[in-house]
């Protein structure tokens, strides 16, 4: 492995000494503070996925030729599959990236702070609206903290987080994170400038919680608004 400058060893296990950065809302604010980041698996504990599963054919049904939901049907239907190909469509770990602009356009362009919530409940606002049989009775009684987060406006948050141990990531996809890590410690260095550029589609798995006291939160407050390229401000709250 090229360059150990990023990398300590501490008893044996090599701890990342570069920030890594997770982009959700405030939703999970409260729960991150109680369990620490990666404590708490909502989408598990709401049955998000089961809920997607089971009104994906309901969108098919009664959104599939409305035009605000027709570019995101396909997205959506790998996400109720878990697909994992070209790109990640697998959902309930906690991921981490090294760029932060890569978690802060994530925050901002999911609403709830996960992309499978945000799809779902996106979807479901549309079946409600439309007052599809069986959404407003039958699956609200099967899914009712989903149906209460439509209600919520939840706001952008960016998490930082410090001394990760190697041992406690994955890769993106779930392999070991040694090349990956060791691929962003060239970038670093190569290009300290303009590393974001070459480590922004990196990304890693938590394996393991990380408590809150080596946890930093900001709230993201977007002045402006562009594709990909959004202006805002940070605001630390914990």
């Amino acid at each position: 492995m090229k360059g150990a400058t990023g990398m300590n060893s501490t008893n044996g296990v090599e701890n990342i000494d570069f920030p890594l950065y997770h982009g959700t809302s405030t939703l999970f604010l409260e729960s991150i503070v109680k369990h620490g980041l990666g404590g708490c698996n909502p989408i598990e504990e709401w049955k998000v996925l089961e809920c997607a599963r089971e009104i994906y054919p309901l969108v098919q049904e009664h959104l599939a030729s409305d035009q605000n939901y027709e570019s995101k049907m396909f997205s959506f239907e790998l996400m109720t599959q878990q697909s994992q190909n070209a790109m990640n469509f697998q959902h309930g770990d906690t991921y981490l990236s090294p760029a932060k602009g890569t978690a802060i356009r994530y925050a901002i362009d999911k609403k709830y702070g996960s992309e499978l919530l945000s799809y779902t409940l996106d979807f479901l606002d549309g079946l409600v609206t439309r007052r599809v049989a069986g959404v407003c009775d039958k699956l609200y009684r099967k899914y009712p903290q989903i149906f209460t987060t439509l209600q919520i406006s939840a706001a952008p948050m960016l998490f930082v987080i410090d001394g990760v141990k190697i041992s406690d990531l994955l890769t993106e996809k779930g392999f070991d994170p040694l090349d990956s890590v060791a691929s962003i410690l060239d970038a670093r260095r190569d290009y300290p400038n303009d590393s974001e550029v070459f480590i922004q589609q990196t990304n890693f798995r938590l394996k393991k919680p990380v408590a809150i006291n080596n946890v930093s939160a900001w709230l993201i407050n977007v002045s402006k608004w562009h594709i990909g390229s959004p202006e805002y401000s940070l605001r630390q709250v914990v």
